[in-house]
């Protein structure tokens, strides 16, 4: 009894003896959490939406669970999430983290459960990252790192860009796939083309069309392009989807043969002369696009003006910057005098142009009065090689084919023959009224 009562003193005396901040810091030692963590966070997929998933990282795994109070220095007592990190190597393409559940990760109280996201930037292209997962455990931390891989969750198309070429006027279509290349039904919220009138759907447009897994789509553009259409036409091709657009320049440009063509003022003539335009008169090909002459008829001054063949025969084509000279186009007047206006017109596939080549000359006198010639003296002076006649106007010296080879102003009276070949020629006059009076060049 006496050693039982010892006992108690005992107990009590040092009872009295610890300070009570002592028992205060014993408690607490006593609440904080020993244990070991040695399984790394594990992370889970929750949820995928278009060009995103989302995660949860947990950290409960507890050996006993639940855990007792206090655990052991053996136990496995998971101590929360520490970070949530994109890794800078392997490098994310189009992609990027989004936090969720919180913007920190405090140590006390931390984060048992955890929810973040990867987004894929350009929800049109895949998307790839590294996401690291951290714990508390010190002094190293478990990791668990995933591969996040995203998909399109959008058709793809078979190019990128459509580019026509068409003669004006006239219709060329080019055909675009589109394909669900996913493992889930694509709905598409609208094909349709945007832009220049010139392009249309012929086929393959819509709205709320499903694309199962695999399946294509075939979208038909048109083009029909206008005489303006050489400086090019432009649309945009545009697949829209709750996931993503996808837009696709559309362009076009338009060909088409413009032609120009010579006239021809074939000057003086004499009734019964007949002068032909030297080399042919030339049809130039001024577009982008071949033309084709597949006739040439005088449609004004026959039987004065003809064109005999002509050469080349037709039909023939003018390449885009080419020209051609048509032979022969000649003028026999049938009168001594009055102007002549004649026409030679091209039947041709060319879009624009000048189809109509202008033909005019001066019928001349052919004879004159005795008493005229005779007071004028028209004749050749070889030993000064000039033409000489007797008058105060102005002349004009032309060859058998109409062309002007000379001229003499006012009160000249004589035209320099030194450059001139033997032959006849004839000298037209600007009296009132002109005449015209042949000369002999006579070597």
């Amino acid at each position: 009894m006496m050693r039982r009562a010892l006992l108690l003193f005992a107990i009590l005396v040092c009872a009295a003896a610890i300070p009570s901040g002592s028992i205060l810091a014993f408690q607490q030692m006593q609440s904080t959490p020993v244990g070991m963590d040695t399984a790394p966070p594990k992370v889970t997929q929750t949820a995928v939406d278009c060009g995103v998933i989302q995660y949860e990282a947990t950290e409960l795994f507890n050996v006993p669970d639940p855990p007792v109070t206090p655990p052991l220095p053996t136990h496995q007592i998971d101590k929360g999430i520490a970070s949530i990190t994109m890794s800078a190597v392997p490098a994310s393409v189009n992609a990027r983290l989004v936090l969720v559940t919180a913007q920190s990760f405090p140590k006390d109280p931390s984060y048992k459960r955890f929810t973040f996201r990867v987004e894929a930037i350009d929800k049109t292209k895949r998307a790839t990252a590294f996401v690291s997962v951290r714990d508390w455990n010190e002094p190293t931390q478990n990791v668990t790192t995933i591969e996040v891989i995203i998909e399109p969750s959008i058709p793809t198309l078979s190019d990128n860009s459509v580019t026509l070429t068409a003669r004006a006027n006239n219709t060329v279509t080019y055909t675009v796939t589109v394909r669900n290349s996913t493992t889930a039904p694509i709905v598409v919220n609208a094909i349709e083309l945007t832009g220049s009138a010139l392009f249309t759907l012929t086929s393959g447009g819509g709205t709320n069309i499903t694309l199962a897994p695999g399946e294509t789509r075939q979208v038909v553009v048109s083009y029909t392009p206008n005489l303006q259409s050489e400086a090019g036409d432009n649309a945009s091709l545009s697949i829209r989807t709750n996931c993503g657009d996808i837009a696709i320049p559309v362009k076009g440009t338009g060909t088409l043969a413009n032609l120009s063509t010579e006239n021809w003022d074939a000057g003086n003539i004499m009734k019964g002369v007949k002068v032909c335009k030297s080399l042919g008169f030339k049809i130039t090909n001024n577009g982008s696009a071949t033309a084709t002459i597949s006739a040439i008829n005088v449609t004004l001054g026959a039987p004065e003006l003809t064109l005999a063949g002509p050469t080349p025969a037709v039909p023939f084509d003018i390449p885009a910057g080419g020209s051609v000279d048509v032979t022969d186009l000649c003028f026999t007047p049938a009168t001594e005098s009055g102007v002549f206006v004649g026409a030679v017109t091209l039947t041709t596939n060319a879009e624009t142009g000048d189809f109509v080549a202008d033909v005019t000359a001066n019928r001349a006198v052919n004879s004159v009065d005795p008493v005229i010639l005779q007071r004028l003296n028209v004749r050749f002076d070889a030993s000064g090689n000039v033409i000489r006649y007797d008058s105060e106007a102005s002349a004009l010296l032309f060859d058998v084919r109409g062309t002007v080879v000379g001229n003499a102003a006012e009160n000249a009276r004589k035209i320099d023959a030194q450059s001139f070949s033997a032959g006849t020629y004839f000298l037209v006059i600007n009296e009132k009224p002109a005449v015209s009076i042949p000369v002999s060049i006579v070597r």
